[in-house]
């Protein structure tokens, strides 16, 4: 093996890996949610965007070793045609493992995002009924001249 093919499927390994510690922080994220908790909110997604930080450096070593690898942007089933013989069963569970991770994650994201989108509708709706509900208070009526306020009339009442 090439050391360019294995800098990158080590590099894969370690996408993988990473991802793989992003999941049980997506089911953290998923009871942060669901107990509203603002302060276990702030720190799950604290720790979620260190871990992308970490996922998009570890992703970008990956491409730049599968272009040394001479593989430049070719997908998955592209690079399995291309690579060695004695190569294709290791790179083949690589490339299973990462893609496993990945489906598992973006389930467990999808479900938290139902929660997140579900709490932000309530809150929404609870918002825009408490405006509905809000007494109009109107500090000048054309008809009235100055009507009553909850700050005692308008700045503009005279004495006569």
């Amino acid at each position: 093996m090439t050391k360019e093919l294995e800098q990158f499927i080590e590099a894969t390994n370690a996408c993988t890996g990473i991802i793989q510690e992003m999941i049980p922080m997506e089911k953290e994220k998923r009871q942060a949610l669901l107990s509203e908790d603002p302060e276990r909110m702030q720190e799950m997604m604290q720790t979620q965007q260190a871990a992308m930080m970490r996922l998009r450096l570890a992703e970008e070593k990956r491409i730049q070793y599968q272009k040394d690898a001479g593989f430049g942007h070719l997908r998955a089933e592209e690079i399995l045609e291309q690579a060695p013989p004695e190569q294709k069963e290791s790179l083949q569970a690589c490339f299973l493992d990462l893609r496993r991770a990945a489906e598992q994650l973006q389930v467990y994201n999808a479900k938290a995002m139902e929660i997140a989108q579900a709490n932000l509708a309530f809150w929404e709706s609870t918002m825009h009924k408490e405006h509905l509900s809000a007494p109009q208070q109107v500090t000048y009526s054309a008809k009235k001249g100055s009507a009553p306020s909850t700050f005692g009339g308008s700045s503009f009442q005279t004495k006569v």
